[in-house]
């Protein structure tokens, strides 16, 4: 069976579905898009989507570690788990396939959990000299904080993707989407298999040659 074929067996799910449920709205319009609902879709389907959230997120991590301040730098000297090594990871993970090891995955959660602890302890060691120094040397200090609070938002931004839900799409590969009867499921379902048909592409498993992948809909049949 060809790409094309799966395709064709898509479209026709998708008419199967009839029109949607609020007359008054044009049965044309696409279902407003959520990212928050959208988000684990791309994650469970390797989207091109979450391969550039994933490299987002690692390049603002890498900015903020570079601007650092030394007292970070030194809390992660000649340590294997640092901000620089989450940055691998993350870009490492951005360009996988959903068949590779998943013990990237794993080592992403170890290491952002470690990092954050490691800054946080940054954190009270800096506001702790802050304490103890006059006003002039306090005036650095408080940049050093600011730096290294910047670095610690980068780093809560990685962790809300380890510790959220989307994670262990990765690993598990299912998600149940469930609402009331008329809340545009169906229609969710059809409006994302258009757009993975239409505007994303990965690699087959077996032959490596470039295909547009399929979301299965769940459109009645």
């Amino acid at each position: 069976m060809e790409v094309s074929d799966i395709n064709e067996v898509n479209k026709q799910q998708i008419n199967h579905a009839g029109t949607r449920y609020t007359p008054q709205i044009d049965p044309e319009a696409p279902n407003i898009q959520v990212s928050e609902v959208l988000q684990p879709f791309d994650t469970l389907a390797y989207s091109n989507r979450l391969g550039e959230r994933l490299a987002s997120l690692a390049d603002e991590l890498e900015e903020e570690w570079n601007r650092a301040p030394e007292e970070a730098k030194d809390a992660f000297r000649r340590r294997k788990q640092s901000p620089q090594r989450v940055v691998e990871l993350l870009k490492s993970i951005s360009s996988r396939s959903p068949s590779d090891d998943k013990t990237e995955l794993r080592q992403l959660t170890r290491a952002t959990r470690f990092v954050k602890g490691k800054t946080s302890e940054v954190r009270q060691k800096l506001r702790s000299q802050h304490r103890e120094v006059d006003e002039k040397k306090q005036r650095s200090i408080n940049n050093k904080i600011s730096l290294n609070q910047n670095l610690s938002q980068a780093l809560e931004s990685v962790s809300t993707f380890v510790e959220g839900p989307e994670l262990p799409l990765l690993r598990n590969k299912a998600l149940f989407l469930k609402g009331e009867w008329g809340t545009g499921k169906t229609h969710f379902f059809c409006d994302l298999t258009e757009i993975r048909m239409a505007h994303t592409k990965i690699r087959h498993q077996k032959t490596r040659h470039e295909v547009k992948p399929v979301l299965p809909s769940s459109c009645p049949v």
